[in-house]
């Protein structure tokens, strides 16, 4: 007998969610939604209370731009680093945000896959298949920003000068333009203003 998947999903757009379940139950029978959480709040309760074998989770919203919610995902791995993430919509310009110690323990499906590549990434991901195997086109190492990168750009994005970000994380106006300079670059960006036009145009927005 097949061993039954139980899978929990994330999504704040509630057509998306309805969709996404009756897919899942259309062409995976082993597949069980067991929790639809409807806030962040609800999905971090979920991943530390429920008994589920995999997570399907949209973790970028339009107020963060383009940024992924990278304090749910550090914690998802340090509670539970052997069962699947599939990170649902992530978009290239979003993958460059994307924690690089943690990217090849993740699966990466976008809303506007076809039907055959969401079948044949989804298959993959829930029989547990390494997420190196799983055929979505990985932005290069050199490409992905570091931590710091990610977190003194989108708070530089967000408005917040200079300054008050070296104060925040206990470093140097220097340093602060360093990481910045460095993941404008690896996000082939000119300026702050693109910045913003490109995380918001660079992703879909549910």
């Amino acid at each position: 007998m097949q061993k039954v998947i139980s899978v929990i999903i994330y999504e704040p757009c509630e057509l998306i969610r309805f969709s996404l379940d009756a897919y899942l139950k259309r062409y995976f029978k082993s597949v069980s939604v067991i929790c639809c959480p409807k806030t962040e709040a609800e999905l971090y309760a979920a991943i530390l209370c429920v008994d589920f074998d995999v997570v399907i989770a949209d973790l970028c919203n339009p107020a963060r731009l383009f940024t992924p919610n990278i304090s749910f995902i550090e914690t998802y791995y340090q509670h539970h680093r052997d069962k699947p993430l599939i990170v649902w919509g992530g978009l290239p310009i979003w993958l460059r945000c994307y924690p690089h110690e943690l990217m090849n323990l993740s699966f990466f499906v976008a809303k506007d896959s076809s039907l055959d590549q969401l079948n044949r990434l989804f298959s993959r991901a829930f029989r547990r298949e390494s997420p190196r195997s799983c055929g979505f086109s990985a932005i290069p190492s050199n490409r992905l920003l570091t931590q710091k990168e990610l977190m003194v750009i989108s708070r530089l994005a967000q408005g917040i000068s200079v300054k008050e970000v070296s104060s925040v994380f206990s470093i140097s106006e220097k340093s602060v333009s360093v990481h910045k300079i460095n993941a404008m670059r690896k996000l082939g960006i000119k300026s702050l203003g693109s910045l913003i036009i490109n995380g918001l145009g660079g992703m879909k927005l549910s």
